[in-house]
């Protein structure tokens, strides 16, 4: 056997076991998730609670998947515009493919990796510093609205002393995170300081990422900022189903307050749901807000936005074939 022949032998085993893998760890953790712990004392809960609602917040927070998707596909599409033009289906695929590899990783941060193998070989170095542009253009969007929406959970909590220790530590935030984006060139400056970030295939690529225009910056953080709200409002709609009453405003103060906690905290997406369930329990006892609402519906958010579309990018890894 000539050494072309192996080395295709090799990465068609290699792509089988990494098939397996994502198969019996995904398998693994809806087992985890779903059937041990309180999950059927929580379920008579919900049932109590959503026999009085409509179906029509869960089938529209559902069918919401669909856009949510679609704004990150359109984000990674802009992004890669000029230097590998995709089409929009493509680029969604690459998101759930992206989705089930951050199932894994901490911060879901693997997502990045998941999208490169759309690439062609000779992008996906810069596929990578694009796609931590796309994560740092979420990050920045959903601290920045989490922040406006965590004074206004200070205020109803009536802790105005912690209301004026987050104006200006939220801000600085703000103002570091907007620096590192729309400058990334000081960033490319740092990068290259480092030996093996300083050799050409590196530096090029880094310099790609570096001169991003504004333009195409600021309409990718649009887009992140869209997404946030559209995932936020999912939720919502979820936390009324789910017997949640309380007043719009004090309910997506929650809801954003929480999501602005979870931004800062490390998690890997297999254990997100109990990060998550946690965080929301809290700051329902805070305000005296409905727990199990609180618990149910992020479960339920957790359910439509990543486990659905991982399960979707798992059949997309099942068929794809490596580059030679």
């Amino acid at each position: 056997m000539d050494k072309s022949a192996s080395k295709k032998t090799f990465w068609k085993i290699a792509l089988l076991l990494l098939k397996v893998t994502i198969l019996l760890l995904l398998s693994l953790s809806i087992f985890r998730q779903y059937l041990v712990g309180e999950w059927e004392s929580l379920w008579a809960e919900t049932v109590l609670n959503s026999q009085k609602s409509s179906i029509l917040y869960p089938a529209i927070s559902l069918l919401l998947l669909v856009p949510n998707v679609a704004l990150e596909a359109l984000k990674w599409q802009k992004l890669l515009k000029g230097i590998q033009d995709i089409g929009f289906f493509d680029a969604f695929k690459a998101v759930l493919a992206g989705i089930t590899i951050g199932m894994f990783t901490p911060n879901r941060v693997g997502e990045t990796a998941g999208r490169l193998a759309l690439l062609s070989p000779g992008n996906r170095l810069v596929g990578l510093g694009l796609g931590f542009t796309s994560s740092l253009s979420q990050l920045l969007a959903s601290f920045s609205i989490g922040f406006l929406g965590s004074l206004s959970f200070v205020y109803f909590t009536q802790s105005h002393n912690w209301l004026k220790l987050l104006i200006p530590i939220g801000l600085f935030i703000v103002a570091l995170l907007s620096l590192s984006y729309f400058k990334l060139d000081y960033m490319r400056r740092f990068l290259v300081k480092f030996p093996i970030l300083n050799k050409e295939k590196f530096r090029t690529s880094i310099n790609l990422v570096a001169n991003l225009q504004i333009e195409k910056l600021s309409a990718v953080l649009f887009l992140s900022a869209t997404r946030h709200l559209l995932f936020s409002f999912q939720l919502f709609l979820l936390f009324r189903f789910f017997g949640g009453e309380e007043s719009t405003l004090l309910i997506m103060s929650l809801i954003l307050t929480a999501f602005f906690l979870q931004t800062v905290l490390p998690s890997i997406a297999l254990i997100e749901l109990g990060v998550r369930s946690s965080v929301m329990m809290m700051l329902c006892g805070m305000i005296g807000v409905n727990a199990i609402a609180g618990i149910m519906s992020t479960f339920g958010l957790w359910v439509i936005n990543l486990l659905i579309p991982s399960v979707l990018g798992m059949f997309y890894w099942w068929t794809f074939k490596w580059d030679e």
